[in-house]
């Protein structure tokens, strides 16, 4: 991994940033979320977000919620994950998700993700999520056209 990179915790200063890298995203199916709806997330216990930084520019972010049972992470769902269009194929959102296991040490990992994203369901799989179903019409997009989501899961 390149050191230009430094991950670091996400917190509710972050919001704004999130939004705005989260409405960049530019897919037919993406419902970019308000820095209110970052802030709300990051405020809960349960959530956990992790973002490479570059000169104090997010540029690739997870944000995950979790479920505990003592102090061990039974359970673990990713919410959202992107990268910045310019820092696309560089292996940081592989990396974020590698990060984010090792920090929590999950027992399962799940996650939906639209049957259309190719990328996001190659990288999904490379680290050894499989399909478990389909949500029929799951994201409301653009032109109110729906798209499946794939449910994703794996296993410790």
């Amino acid at each position: 991994m390149n050191r230009e990179f430094q991950l670091l915790p996400l917190t509710v200063k972050h919001a704004g940033l999130l939004s705005n890298i989260h409405a960049s995203v530019e897919h037919p199916w993406n419902k970019p979320w308000s820095e209110h709806s970052y802030s709300d997330l990051l405020m809960q216990p349960s959530i956990k977000g992790y973002a490479f930084f570059k000169k104090e520019k997010v540029i690739s972010f997870i944000l995950v919620q979790y479920d505990k049972m003592d102090c061990d992470v039974v359970e673990m769902e990713v919410l959202y994950l992107a990268t910045v269009a310019a820092y696309r194929n560089q292996g940081l959102a592989t990396k974020l998700f590698q990060e984010i296991l090792h920090i929590t040490k999950a027992k399962k990992i799940f996650l939906e993700v639209c049957k259309k994203n190719d990328g996001a369901i190659k990288m999904y799989k490379k680290m050894g999520l499989s399909e478990i179903s389909i949500r029929k019409n799951y994201y409301k997009g653009k032109n109110n056209l729906y798209y499946h989501a794939s449910v994703l899961v794996k296993n410790f």
